[in-house]
């Protein structure tokens, strides 16, 4: 305990100190959530913005000092080796429990509570700043709320209520509701009256089929979790996270150009039934290129629909990401060939992964040999796709490379894994023209091509100018011969 005192005593911000005792209020061993903790701390008001920094940012910063410290343990990453849950072990809950009771008793005790349905009353119910109903409790009564008049944080997780009482919209400092798991049927109108709500989670509520028109007036929203079901977003300008999908419908209940101005978005954007986009011009109107925190963006038609090739194109076509861009999904897409800025060498120099997945109809693989960071390819399901073509190699979009005789040029310099599989039309994978001044896949680990009946030959270069290949996997590839 002494030293894990002395790790927190060496923590210089005392605004990162409430942070950490603020965790001694989950239960001992409970798994905490990266993103979830910060948006409770950055409720609290325990995260400041700067010019250069939001108040995410900071808590990020401060997530990572904790975990550097130790008072963090037990993490889980995702498959992007980010970590997104952690735990804090016995010992070091007790030292959080310690600290909230003794040095920052005036500013957290008795603020963060969870709700005991048996007591009559809670002692200073209108200083508490953090609700918690367990999953095992109700809150089915309508006037308790009004009494916790200084919430910031009213947490429902998986409680056992089948609506969200109407009097929630008196709690005008609230910055945090959560409702997910809840058998919640549908929102009332007075949850429009939460100018302050950041973070709004409604996850696993199947129950809840429409919102209210009021909902538009969460101007403050910067974090949304629902279920796919859809919502006017468009007023919500400091939006960072949209939670799983932003999916258009037939009903027209989300409309494309909502995004437009959505440019505060961030890290991951999955963007869903583009079969009822109408032409190119429509999809630009969602201005992709214009939101340079994006990171991970997600393409995704409808499965099985085909719909005019044509309009499929050019729906791509409006759609170009950021720069900044790291990974690009496209799956389902019913076109037969790419847009152009997938083959014109105009994909993000940032990309470090790209999967085009059931692309059924089309005929083309983009440019990507020139990429500097690309380190993962998938091709899978594109069964009208014959050749994997010169262009694949990106040559021509190479610094230099058309006028240079002297620099050798290097195309995939940083990719590590690549799979093509399920193209069964697939007959060759033509090999870039010899050039001595010109080196092929050298960081290349993994090759993988699997259930491509039809091909016939790929570079002989595969396995003899790949210097650092570890695994070459070539099965149910019927015709191919070694």
């Amino acid at each position: 305990m002494s030293v894990l005192k002395l790790s927190f005593d060496h923590l210089k911000s005392p605004s990162l100190k409430q942070c950490f005792a603020y965790c001694s209020k989950f239960k001992k061993d409970f798994e905490m959530e990266r993103e979830d903790l910060i948006q409770l701390w950055m409720a609290q008001g325990f995260l400041c913005s700067s010019p250069n920094k939001d108040m995410e940012d900071i808590g990020d910063e401060y997530f990572t000092i904790l975990l550097q410290n130790s008072l963090f343990q037990d993490v889980i990453r995702d498959d992007f080796g980010i970590i997104t849950y952690c735990k804090m072990h016995d010992l070091v809950h007790d030292l959080a429990e310690l600290v909230s009771r003794s040095e920052m008793e005036d500013k957290l005790e008795n603020q963060h509570v969870a709700w005991d349905p048996s007591k009559s009353s809670e002692r200073n119910v209108e200083k508490q700043r953090s609700l918690l109903v367990n999953g095992d409790q109700a809150l089915n009564n309508n006037t308790l709320l009004i009494s916790f008049k200084a919430l910031r944080v009213l947490n429902l997780y998986r409680a056992d209520i089948e609506e969200l009482p109407s009097s929630i919209g008196i709690l005008i400092h609230l910055r945090y509701l959560n409702v997910s798991g809840t058998r919640i049927k549908e929102l009332p109108k007075s949850i429009g009256k939460l100018y302050n709500l950041q973070t709004l989670r409604m996850e696993d509520t199947w129950n809840l089929e429409t919102f209210p028109k009021e909902m538009e007036n969460l101007i403050n929203l910067r974090h949304v979790y629902f279920d796919d079901k859809p919502f006017g977003m468009g007023r919500f300008k400091h939006l960072q996270t949209i939670y799983p999908s932003f999916t258009l419908d037939e009903e027209r209940n989300h409309e494309i150009d909502e995004l437009g101005g959505l440019n505060q978005l961030k890290g991951v954007l999955t963007i869903g039934g583009l079969e009822h986009m109408r032409d190119g011009g429509q999809a630009g109107a969602s201005n992709l290129v214009g939101k340079a925190n994006l990171r991970r963006l997600t393409l995704e038609w409808g499965s099985y629909h085909m719909g005019r090739i044509e309009k499929h194109i050019d729906v791509l076509e409006g759609l170009r990401p950021n720069s900044e861009l790291e990974i690009l999904k496209i799956e389902n897409f019913m076109g037969s060939k790419l847009a152009s800025w997938m083959i014109s060498g105009s994909l993000p120099l940032n990309l470090t992964e790209i999967w085009l997945t059931n692309c059924r109809e089309c005929k083309q693989v983009p440019s990507l040999g020139h990429l500097p960071n690309l380190r993962l390819v998938q091709f899978s399901r594109m069964y009208k796709l014959k050749c994997v073509g010169v262009e694949f190699y990106g040559y021509n979009h190479v610094n230099g490379a058309a006028t240079s005789t002297k620099k050798k040029q290097t195309l995939f310099p940083a990719l590590k894994s690549l799979t093509i599989k399920w193209c069964p039309a697939l007959i060759k994978w033509e090999e870039l023209p010899t050039d001595e001044k010109v080196a092929v896949f050298p960081c290349l680990e993994y090759l993988t091509i699997e259930f491509c009946d039809s091909l016939e030959f790929i570079p002989i270069t595969v396995g003899k100018g790949m210097p650092c290949l570890r695994k070459l996997q070539i099965q149910f590839c019927e015709k191919f011969s070694s």
